[in-house]
């Protein structure tokens, strides 16, 4: 989800989101706070306050019911919030803050999800507590909120306003899935990882970040076809801007030759070209991860390219004459590590 806010937050109605949300999680329970719809907030200091009222939301992505991060801006760098995350993160691209009361007002106004607290646990902690009973009240304090939900982490980059939030996703999904005990093998992490510092012009990272979540293994591979034809459409646009001595953004040249003359390469053929320029390790990874006979070796690279392209169409497309059994046999952990090999081959290429 993109966000356009440029306004200052309305500090008010951001709290007013959240403890209404938190009423209805009640009320959803069969329960109900005894002050529901009466005047509370979260208690922030004077210090605290300039990121609640100026941090920009740029993006929010979600991922399955429980998992989210929201991309702000404030003060001239990037903050990524991560909500239901494991929360065990290293890298050296962000730096984590710790989450003090603006920062959590403004992610759960922003994130608009229903806390992860029972009904019993939501009315013991802010139930009754508000202005209009308590005339000394001065909001609820942020931890009573903060352990109704699910994890919440807060970081900022280390290089200021990040160019492509997509791929700051991708490095903390990337962290999250080696700390979570996911299929992901630790060879095809440091692969990934090394995919993560790419040029985000040339790799579509929001195609990446959501198919390393997902228990269908073949969706990485998919996603990593997707970042293949990125690069043949990259490297054969390229080439014909330069024949043709075109100087622009290489994706409107290739928008456009595709909307004005049906142009765009063959994908056969297209795969083929850039698995030439491809290590020979890969290329028999590949080649033993789905099957692909070694001989003759004058055809090999060819009929590896081609396997790939059947194998991505018999995953794409339902057709009676493709056999599931053969995809369930697959290697795809040492196909995807493979694959990932092949995108920085032809990355480095291609410079």
């Amino acid at each position: 989800m993109l966000a356009g806010q440029l306004m200052p937050r309305n500090m008010i109605a951001a709290n007013v989101v959240i403890f209404e949300l938190l009423d209805v999680a009640v009320s959803s329970g069969g329960s109900k706070i005894p002050n529901s719809g009466s005047k509370r907030w979260i208690s922030t200091t004077p210090s605290e306050r300039g990121f609640l009222r100026d941090a920009r939301l740029v993006h929010l992505m979600k991922i399955g019911a429980k998992r989210l991060i929201l991309n702000f801006e404030y003060q001239q760098h990037s903050y990524f919030a991560t909500i239901g995350f494991s929360g065990i993160f290293e890298t050296k691209y962000f730096e984590e803050l710790q989450v003090n009361s603006s920062h959590l007002t403004a992610i759960l106004s922003e994130a608009n999800i229903p806390p992860s607290a029972s009904p019993l646990e939501i009315i013991e902690n802010i139930g009754g507590h508000d202005k209009d009973s308590d005339p000394d009240y001065n909001g609820h304090d942020a931890k009573l909120l903060f352990d109704l939900y699910p994890k919440i982490k807060v970081f900022r980059s280390a290089n200021g306003i990040v160019a492509d939030f997509w791929q700051a996703y991708f490095i903390i999904c990337l962290e999250e899935t080696i700390a979570t005990g996911s299929w992901i093998s630790q060879n095809l992490f440091e692969s990934l990882t090394t995919m993560s510092e790419l040029d985000s012009t040339r790799i579509p990272y929001s195609v990446l970040c959501r198919s390393i979540f997902d228990h269908d293994q073949s969706s990485l591979f998919l996603a990593m076809y997707r970042c293949i034809e990125a690069l043949y459409s990259y490297t054969a646009t390229i080439s014909l801007m330069a024949s043709l001595g075109i100087k622009s953004n290489w994706k409107t040249v290739s928008k456009q030759l595709e909307l004005d003359l049906k142009w765009h390469p063959r994908e056969d053929a297209a795969l083929q070209g850039l698995f030439k320029k491809v290590g020979r390790k890969e290329i028999d990874d590949i080649s033993s991860a789905i099957f692909v006979e070694a001989e003759p070796k004058d055809t090999y690279v060819a009929r590896v390219a081609r396997a790939v392209y059947d194998l991505r169409n018999k995953t794409v497309h339902y057709r009676p004459v493709h056999q599931e059994a053969d995809i369930q046999d697959i290697d795809w952990g040492k196909l995807c590590s493979a694959m990932s090999c092949v995108i920085l081959d032809v990355y480095n290429e291609s410079l």
